[in-house]
């Protein structure tokens, strides 16, 4: 068995309508002009935002599962938490496009990094019984700013969000 990691994150990817996460290159708040790419950002706000999107487990899948979050931010103190809701959809009777019950949630809390602009990667475990080879995997992945626990000021960017499982 090997390890593997696949993006989460694609065309089928879509931020809340609350205008406090969206995509915008590094360019613009990273000063990354020599490679510039697109982040997934979060802005503070007074409730929990959410990107949304879907991607077919790899058939080779066959344990765990962890949403693997990528990400940095410029405070270097504080905490980030993140959550990710799910619902997987497998077979050729299962319904895709309609609004069914989230089938598992989790969250992770993960310290600032230590340096402005650091990189860090939280892992979300999935529940493994939820997950089969082949199926739809539909996801929120959000940034909780309420509470005490979301204590990072400003802006945080998500680099990718990444499915980490075992083959067979």
């Amino acid at each position: 068995m090997a390890t593997h990691r696949v993006p989460m994150l694609g065309f089928q990817t879509m931020p809340d309508s609350s205008g406090s996460v969206w995509f915008e290159p590094t360019s613009v708040d990273l000063s990354n002009e020599s490679f510039s790419y697109i982040v997934l950002k979060y802005e503070e706000s007074p409730s929990d935002i959410t990107c949304y999107g879907a991607f077919n487990i790899p058939q080779n899948y066959a344990s765990g599962g962890s949403a693997v979050v990528v990400w940095n931010c410029n405070p270097t103190t504080g905490d980030a938490d993140f959550g990710l809701r799910w619902r997987s959809v497998g077979g050729s009777a299962g319904a895709l496009s309609l609004v069914q019950a989230i089938q598992g949630s989790a969250t992770s809390l993960d310290v600032a990094p230590s340096s402005a602009s650091g990189r860090v990667e939280t892992k979300i475990t999935i529940t493994a019984a939820d997950i089969s080879a082949g199926s739809t995997l539909q996801f929120g992945v959000s940034r909780a700013t309420t509470g005490t626990d979301a204590a990072v000021a400003g802006p945080i960017y998500v680099h990718g969000v990444l499915f980490e499982y075992e083959d067979v």
